[in-house]
């Protein structure tokens, strides 16, 4: 082929139909991220899919503190090149290139390759077809394209391990709220400990025999709310008519930790927010989130309030 520009049997004969390809150059797509050291390489890049069948999102789950499944894909991460083949066809007659031509131009702009390992786009933009008569030789219709393929290299290492992308779940968790009444002398106190002076002791009480808790501190103790943001901004987060309580003589103050505040099923830590009694209603604020609160989000809050 190199020395006359065609394939030819130890009797002469030129070869056809021949379909022959060469790789005409390799450049590198730097547009595209790739592993940021060689020496250190980063092969893998771990992502997250929101929901799925095994993470679907319920408002159940939010209220029971339940931590549920995650699904986490880890995707490899290649080289990306650009890669120019060029192709040429060789046939006795032009019938049987316009099949051809055909079959190729119908299969452009898609993805080549095994389906069972990696597949790359493949571009053809244009067809060069010339008819080759030579004297005393035989006729030849001769098609010649450029290919463009925009491709991957990834390391044997690599390749010969991994043929889809790998997918795992984290485990799934429920957690227990732990609440307690008073500071460490109520609790002492309240166990007939040699720290019996606490300002405020649950045996204390007018109840018959001096011993029990008021219905005041029973319902403060087992008040526990949940409800929907009426508005919700890129910072804050209104609900309407609730109202943070005060707590009884001998229970600490509220803080933010007694509250839960949760965006779309995704509990917000306490530094990123602030619960605060707004008039009538309950105010949170967003703090250095990385994201803009929408107006179709939903915001949960879980504490006591009224």
């Amino acid at each position: 082929m190199q020395k006359d520009g065609f394939y030819r049997d130890n009797n002469g004969k030129i070869q056809t139909p021949l379909i022959m390809v060469k790789r005409d150059s390799i450049e590198k797509n730097r547009s595209l991220g790739n592993k940021m050291d060689a020496n250190n390489p980063i092969h893998f890049g771990v992502f997250q899919k929101k929901y799925s069948q095994k993470n679907i999102y319920d408002r159940f789950s939010t209220l029971n503190y339940r931590s549920a499944v995650k699904e986490y894909y880890g995707v490899i991460i290649p080289d990306y090149v650009n890669l120019v083949y060029t192709c040429v066809i060789f046939t006795e007659y032009v019938e049987q290139m316009n099949k051809i031509i055909e079959s190729v131009n119908f299969a452009s702009d898609s993805y080549w390759g095994d389906p069972e390992r990696f597949k790359f786009r493949a571009a053809i933009d244009n067809y060069t077809t010339t008819t080759e008569l030579v004297d005393g030789g035989d006729r030849t219709v001769k098609t010649s394209f450029q290919i463009k393929i925009a491709g991957y290299i990834v390391s044997d290492t690599i390749n010969t391990s991994v043929g889809n992308p790998n997918k795992f779940f984290s485990k799934a968790a429920v957690s227990f709220k732990l609440e307690t009444a008073g500071n460490i002398e109520v609790l002492n106190a309240a166990v007939r400990s040699p720290l019996n002076q606490a300002p405020a002791r649950f045996y204390d009480t007018t109840l018959p025999g001096g011993l029990g808790m008021t219905g005041d501190q029973i319902g403060y103790i087992g008040m526990q709310s949940t409800a929907l943001a009426d508005s919700v901004t890129s910072t804050t987060a209104t609900f309407n008519s609730k109202t943070i309580p005060t707590p009884p003589t001998g229970f600490p103050a509220l803080d933010e930790g007694d509250f839960q505040v949760y965006i779309n099923g995704v509990l917000i830590p306490v530094a990123n927010r602030t619960t605060t009694q707004s008039g009538a209603n309950i105010l949170v604020t967003f703090i250095n989130l990385g994201y803009n609160v929408e107006a179709a989000d939903q915001v949960i809050l879980i504490g006591k309030f009224s």
